[in-house]
């Protein structure tokens, strides 16, 4: 019997069939292939739009404080009929609410206290007794690399309370400019500290350079830090010396894009400027009052300079930088520990607190360290402290154009923005987004004619 023939209408359906088989199978094998190659870290390109998840299998973190990015001191009065009766302290409060907030927050060597404990230790030390519940290494693929070498002879320098934790600053202290480290190849010998009677500053380097290479070579993630870091803002020679840092220090054979650099940024910005005061006054044991040290030290408040080392990380590195704002941490309930242990070590975390695995997802509790109560206040009225704090947001404007250019690219990753949108509001406010640019010795200039306009008050 003869078969009947298929009508057009027939084949072109089964035609149309065959090609979806096709188009299916096709699409399903694509997918496949993107899968692959995502989790073999192939297509790193694509994620370097969130610096914090970039995808690699090893990264490297710089917590780079700058110091005294924590605690809040108010010495503002918060009576609501005295603020009403105040018409500049009233719009003052309206353009900077975070200013009247009285919650205390960690600070930079908090951080680099938690991320000591809370990663693997490059060799064993004996921890004080206050940080016994504190000492569980969560992170077992991340590891602290202080040199052995320079952990033993910092531990026995009895003139502070020394802990791994801070056990890179001598790092940046060899990087200084003269006259402190005039000769860096010779051994420092007019220093106390016995690391450096025993190593120049070249050869501590080396230190630094060959124990990080050694973790990096073992596939080890690696975090450092420490406040220190703020001196490449502080000086004239902070680029030669943020130059040496990324090639002396850092092996130069770790890809650029695994290195991530946090930076904290503090407001209101003149209760960064009393911690300041107070650190300085507690570690020179001068008893100089705040209107004496704001009116005749010679202080370049480089640490009040968050934003500009941001800009330097940007200009003359190739690194990802993380910016956390800690008046927007406190206002969305993260502590600044963990928010990095979570966010940017990517670490287990429950409820915005990092879990410890290993004793049965128990929450962390960090460490909070360096906080002074009593701390004795500025003898300066509150209408001065007030203007101090407009000249030293103005101040921040200098960065505004790079904000804006920067936080839609492929580098800089910033943290709940409330103080800093507060800043760049007041720059907008006052049309400072293409003024020329304000040198930090004019700022502190200003800051000393508004005590000077005030005048000294008997605390």
């Amino acid at each position: 019997m003869k078969q009947k023939q298929s009508s057009p209408r027939r084949k072109r359906r089964r035609e149309r069939s065959s090609d979806k088989f096709i188009y299916f199978f096709g699409a399903l094998f694509f997918f496949a292939i993107l899968q692959f190659l995502l989790s073999t870290k192939i297509l790193h390109n694509s994620t370097l739009n969130d610096p914090i998840h970039v995808n690699f299998n090893q990264r490297m973190v710089i917590l780079a404080g700058p110091h005294k990015t924590g605690k809040l001191y108010i010495f503002c009065s918060t009576n609501v009929n005295i603020i009403q009766t105040h018409t500049y302290r009233t719009a003052f409060i309206h353009l900077f609410p975070s200013y009247y907030s009285t919650n205390i927050i960690q600070g930079s060597s908090s951080i680099q206290t938690n991320l000591w404990l809370w990663t693997q230790k490059s060799y064993s030390f004996t921890i004080s007794e206050k940080y016994d519940s504190y000492h569980h290494e969560i992170f077992k693929d991340w590891v602290w690399p202080v040199p052995e070498e320079i952990g033993r002879l910092e531990s026995v320098n009895k003139t502070w309370d020394w802990t791994p934790s801070k056990g890179f600053y001598p790092m940046m202290e060899v990087l200084l400019p003269p006259p402190k480290f005039k000769n860096k190849p010779k051994k420092l010998k007019k220093s106390p500290r016995p690391v450096f009677q025993k190593y120049s500053g070249n050869e501590i380097l080396k230190l630094y350079h060959d124990r990080l290479e050694y973790y990096w070579n073992q596939k080890m993630n690696i975090v450092i830090g420490t406040e220190a870091v703020d001196n490449i803002v502080k000086f004239d020679n902070g680029v030669d010396m943020l130059k040496t840092f990324s090639k002396d220090i850092v092996p130069n054979h770790i890809d650029p894009r695994r290195i991530t650099v946090v930076v904290a940024y503090r407001t209101p910005k003149v209760n960064h400027l009393t911690s300041m005061w107070h650190q300085i006054m507690l570690d020179t044991k001068r008893k100089s009052t705040f209107f004496d040290w704001i009116t005749l030290a010679e202080n370049t408040l480089g640490p009040m300079d968050a934003l500009g080392m941001v800009e330097m990380f940007l200009q003359y590195t190739e690194w990802n930088v993380v910016l956390l704002d800690l008046e927007g941490l406190k206002v969305n309930e993260w502590d600044v520990s963990n928010l990095v242990a979570c966010k940017v070590l990517q670490g287990n975390c429950r409820n915005r607190t990092l879990a410890d695995l290993s004793k049965d997802g128990a929450m962390k509790t960090p460490v909070i360290t360096n906080v002074r109560s009593h701390q004795k206040e500025p003898n300066v009225s509150q209408e001065a402290l007030d203007e101090m704090e407009t000249v030293l947001r103005l101040y921040d404007c200098n960065y505004q154009s790079m904000l804006e250019r920067e936080r839609n690219g492929h580098r800089l990753k910033i943290y709940y923005p409330v103080g800093l949108d507060e800043t760049m509001k007041l720059c907008s406010s006052m049309n400072k987004s293409n003024h020329q640019r304000q040198p930090r010795s004019e700022m502190k200039s200003l800051l000393g004619d508004i005590a000077l306009k005030h005048g000294r008050l008997d605390r």
